[in-house]
């Protein structure tokens, strides 16, 4: 009976080969889907409609080839994209397809990465769902020792407070973040980790700390070409500037994160621009620019709370769908093990 469930199993295996390719994956194949896919992942925060091309590209090859760790990083690269675009109800889907290649590979890594990446979805719609990912990641890069994911999961836990507003938990994970990234010397995540910082200082009310470090990530991100970056950061310094009346720097960066957010094409940041002109027209009693932007905030304030609902109900439904398949996987191969055990 073993030997029919192994021969089974290498008639199903070959078939798939098939199925996916050629049969015949060469070495330049898959590094060709790796460099395509690093290339996507490192333009995610430059322009993110680039990252979706080189993922689509890589996501081909890697199922021709029938590459499942390809495949899998592919949809996740893809999935990043997407989210940048503030997209995440298609990013989610990308990232559950992410998932199901990494499983077949049985790639922890590969999930851990994905765990974090759907958590990061859910930072802004449910702390608790967010918090659950993250620990299972966490859980995945302690065991592997992977410092680089902790770096980032720590980055994270230090957002889902922030957004509770426990600034010191919040805090404690940022400076725990930045003591890890300073000495693997990941720039990215070096801005992404300072600029947060600025932010629980500024909601600390230390406006000068806070201005000193978001300047710094606005340095480092331009230098970087980091226009995603650059936008959000300047939206953070705009706020200490109109805490303190300094309209003209104020203006300044303003219009600096403006361009750097339609460069990203961002259209949440494009929308808190809009915000943020708002109140610095209001502030300097300038009425009538203040009420055009006003209605383009109601304009764009309703399309946003459809698609805010449409996010909520779309992350659970495809989380439960996600859930199924694992389900009616698993039940699957307990039946052709027992068969085979028999």
């Amino acid at each position: 009976m073993k030997r029919t469930c192994t021969t089974l199993f290498l008639i199903l295996f070959s078939f798939y080969i098939y199925a996916n390719g050629t049969g015949k994956v060469t070495g330049a194949d898959t590094n060709e889907v790796n460099t395509l896919n690093k290339n996507a992942y490192k333009s995610r925060l430059t322009n993110p409609n680039e990252t979706i091309k080189y993922a689509n590209i890589a996501l081909t090859l890697s199922l021709k080839i029938g590459y499942n760790n390809g495949t899998a990083e592919a949809f996740r690269v893809r999935g990043i994209g997407k989210s940048y675009l503030n997209k995440p109800d298609s990013a989610i889907s990308d990232y559950f397809e992410a998932l199901k290649y990494y499983e077949l590979s049985l790639n922890q890594v590969g999930q851990a990465n994905v765990f974090n990446n759907i958590g990061n979805l859910y930072q802004e719609v449910d702390y608790d769902k967010a918090l659950t990912y993250f620990n299972k990641a966490e859980v995945i890069a302690q065991a592997t020792h992977n410092n680089e994911l902790l770096a980032k999961l720590d980055l994270n836990f230090g957002n889902v407070y922030n957004h509770k507003n426990s600034l010191t938990l919040a805090l404690k994970y940022y400076i725990s973040c930045y003591d890890l990234i300073t000495k693997l010397n990941n720039k990215v995540l070096i801005v992404q980790c300072l600029q947060n910082l600025g932010v629980v200082y500024f909601k600390l009310t230390e406006y000068d700390k806070s201005e000193k470090i978001l300047l710094q990530a606005n340095q480092e991100a331009k230098a970087q070409d980091l226009n995603s970056s650059v936008a959000s950061i300047n939206l953070q310094l705009s706020d200490i500037y109109l805490s303190e009346k300094r309209y003209d720097e104020d203006e300044k960066f303003l219009n600096e994160g403006q361009t750097f957010a339609k460069l990203a094409n961002n259209e949440r940041d494009i929308y808190d621009y809009t915000k943020s002109w708002y109140q610095l027209e209001s502030q300097r009693q300038n009425y009538k620019k203040a009420l055009n932007y006003l209605t383009e905030l109601f304009k764009k304030d309703s399309v946003t709370y459809n698609t805010n609902l449409s996010t909520n109900f779309n992350l659970a439904s495809q989380e439960k769908e996600h859930e199924e398949k694992v389900n009616i996987a698993t039940d699957r191969y307990s039946v052709i093990d027992d068969q085979c055990k028999a």
